[in-house]
């Protein structure tokens, strides 16, 4: 006991003497932040020499005073550079001097040390939640980039460490350090990750960390990055998504079966993504943000397998996951596949066994027998009989018979349908649509006499089309697809898709400041439009066609005005279209979790991501090869086409200048040899994708027929 109180002064003079090195450091630092300055570009600090107290020079016992009084009363706080960052930028200094790596490798490894240290040396007096100084933690890792391998390999073993023990670290979300945050957020800030020598166990140690955070901490982490500009962002993700790209890369080529569902350390990966994916889209709408295509991945599109990924997401087991979970990775075919597998598995629920037995796979497929002269009457007919019926016989794989013609539905007699279905449908002396010449866009008629089963058929078509893979040759605006998928409110953008003259009219009448409002214009609350040679009015609100538009009021008249137009005016045949789209589509909880506007409109009229390149890769040839020296002169023109050239050429060996799902490798494009070489024009087989070349001559020959055929030919068809 004796000797126990021996050591007792020992160590509190210890205590004391490390106190006052610490005070005399805060004070030091102080005093060079109050008379030099931290030397950051865009400092605010009112308590530093380059932030708001430049241009002031401060007396000696001036700045001394404040000193002593911010570094009792603030500590650390008021640093624009805290002690462990001043220590490693000291050691920096020394390293440039001497090439001694020690004293940086400490600082390093004291910085590193826990999740209490990394706050410590990169803490911001900002109320931000983790409050983070992340110029200065740009700066730790910019300084280590440009250093040897001796301390980069230093970095490497003390961040991984710590990556290690925030995956360790399990606590509940009420008593969740907010240090453990402040670390994760400073560790993915490291460029170094884009180097392979941090695939193995750093980053997938901070993937861990991350997928532990708490939903209050994960909460904190995506509105941080919701801070940053697009190009901060994007080197967080390009560095999680070649993990990501590298580790699919390496386990599936040593794996015999591969399952990405089964592939457990790639998800945590994901689950980091998701919430780079999530801050992205918590930007302001007037802030510039990264396209959702970023955050999609080629290697994990490649091995998604729809049937498994929605029977997991349907039926959770231990030791997989579903990418259903991280919807915004799935591509336009992904959610194709996805609903192929829900429409597989709800069929065979549906279907009577004693009927599968008698007539086989009959069962699993929609047969129309039509008319080629009444296509669309034949189509209301049965349609209409199947849709009272079942309905759920709709999303059944269709195949189509023309009376009186022989040959199997292989995809051509099909896509024939389709075709002639929708030049009847479109065609404006029909009735059902207006065609605008300056948006090449289709819109509802209003004053449409036609009755609404054929708008219900519409709906009926496109629903089943989707449910095929059909990509159709339709023009609607992007409206059409929001109104369908009950995306709520409309507004003047989505007009001037449709009118953009009438959208430019209202525009001007919302800018317009002058009180003369009323005579500038003389408008009133109503809508006049001729129908049929008849000039007629209608009232946006009660008395409206006597109700003038003032400053008071326009906002409220450009609003009415919208909705009249994309909404009331149209309600009748909208309302009948959807119905039939629905009819379809509507039991579908695929549809309800993942298809929002854009992905519905990709899914029915594909892209226009003209990279021929690809096509050429995976065309088939009939007659010729590709060493043909007429396949190599096509592709040569091919090449050298301007996008609109080549839209007419997709058009016209198609039917449509969209591109599918998933690209032009989807197409199944085929160029036949037609006879030896003569003076005719290249033709084409819209219905199977086959453009008809003869064996010209001379690349000259067929560059001049090649560009007059589609140039000339005009198509309304469908993939």
């Amino acid at each position: 006991a004796f000797c126990e109180l021996r050591v007792v002064p020992t160590i509190m003079a210890e205590v004391d003497q490390k106190s006052r090195e610490q005070a005399a450091n805060l004070i030091r630092l102080y005093y060079a932040q109050l008379t030099e300055g931290c030397k950051r570009p865009g400092c605010r600090s009112e308590h530093c020499a380059s932030g708001l107290l430049s241009g002031k020079e401060l007396l000696k016992d001036e700045a001394l005073k404040s000193c002593f009084v911010l570094a009792q009363q603030s500590g650390t706080r008021a640093l624009c550079i805290k002690p462990p960052m001043a220590a490693f930028l000291q050691a920096k200094d020394a390293l440039t001097a001497t090439q001694d790596t020690g004293a940086v490798c400490a600082s390093i490894s004291s910085i590193l040390q826990s999740p209490a240290s990394v706050a410590e040396a990169f803490s911001s007096s900002k109320d931000d939640t983790p409050a983070i100084d992340i110029e200065n933690v740009r700066t730790f890792y910019s300084i280590i980039a440009q250093a040897d391998d001796a301390v980069q390999q230093h970095l490497l073993q003390a961040y991984t460490a710590l990556a290690e023990h925030l995956a360790q670290s399990r606590a509940a979300a009420a008593a969740y350090p907010i240090a453990n945050l402040t670390a994760v957020v400073v560790l993915f800030e490291n460029p170094l990750l884009m180097n392979d020598s941090y695939y193995d166990d750093a980053m997938p140690a901070l993937f861990r960390a991350t997928r532990g955070l708490p939903d209050t901490a994960i909460g904190k982490l995506t509105l941080w990055w919701a801070t940053y500009e697009p190009a901060e962002l994007q080197v967080i993700v390009r560095a999680v998504q070649q993990f990501i790209t590298i580790h699919i890369l390496m386990t599936s080529s040593s794996t015999e079966r591969y399952l990405i569902n089964k592939d457990l350390p790639v998800e945590p990966a994901i689950y980091s993504l998701k919430q780079l994916f999530d801050a992205n889209n918590l930007r302001p709408d007037d802030k510039p943000s990264m396209p959702s295509s970023a955050f999609r991945n080629d290697a994990i599109d490649e091995h998604v397998e729809g049937q498994a990924d929605y029977l997991l997401w349907v039926d959770p087991r231990p030791g997989y996951f579903s990418l259903c979970s991280y919807p915004f990775l799935l591509s336009a075919q992904g959610l194709f596949d996805l609903l192929s597998a829900e429409n597989q598995d709800q069929q065979r629920e549906s279907i009577n066994p004693l009927e599968a037995l008698v007539h086989g796979r009959a069962v699993m497929y929609l047969r129309l027998r039509v008319d080629r002269a009444q296509v669309v009457r034949d189509a209301i007919t049965q349609l209409g009989g199947i849709s009272s019926e079942d309905p759920r016989q709709l999303r059944k794989r269709l195949r189509v018979e023309f009376r009186g013609e022989d040959g199997i539905d292989e995809g051509g007699v099909q896509k024939e349908f389709f075709q002639i279905i929708f030049r009847n449908l479109f065609d404006p002396d029909y009735g059902m649509f207006v065609y605008d010449q300056q948006t090449r866009l289709h819109w509802f008629n209003k004053s449409s006499v036609e009755n609404p089963v054929e708008f219900k058929l519409l709906g009926v078509i496109i629903g089943i089309a989707l449910y095929n893979n059909v990509i159709l040759d339709i023009h609607f605006p992007k409206v059409v697809y929001k109104k369908l998928m009950d995306y709520q409110p409309l507004d003047l953008d989505d007009l001037a898709e449709v009118d953009p003259g009438l959208a430019r009219g209202l525009h001007q009448l919302l800018e317009y400041d002058k009180e003369d409002l009323p005579e500038a214009f003389g408008l009133t609350f109503c809508v006049e439009f001729d129908e049929f040679g008849v000039t007629k009015t209608v009232d946006l609100c009660e008395n409206g066609r006597n109700t003038p538009v003032s400053q008071a009021n326009k906002q409220e008249y450009v609003r009415l005005y919208a909705k009249y137009f994309l909404e009331d005016s149209i309600a009748r045949q909208f309302s009948a279209f959807k119905e039939g789209f629905k009819l379809v589509v509507g039991g579908s909880e695929v549809i309800k979790q993942f298809v929002g506007p854009d992905e519905l409109e990709l899914l029915l009229v594909g892209t226009q991501d003209l990279d021929l390149l690809q096509l050429r890769s995976h065309t088939v040839y009939d007659g010729y090869s590709d060493t043909h020296p007429v396949i190599q002169w096509f592709w040569e023109i091919v090449a050298r086409m301007s996008d609109e050239e080549k839209r007419n050429l997709l058009t016209f060996s198609t039917g449509s200048e969209r591109v599918p799902a998933g690209g032009l490798a989807k197409l199944k494009f085929v160029i036949v040899k037609q006879g030896s070489d003569s003076d005719r024009l290249p033709t084409a087989h819209t219905c199977f994708n086959a453009l008809m070349l003869p064996e010209y001559a001379s690349k000259d020959k067929l560059q001049k027929l090649l560009l007059t055929a589609i140039t000339h030919a005009e198509g309304f068809g469908m993939l």
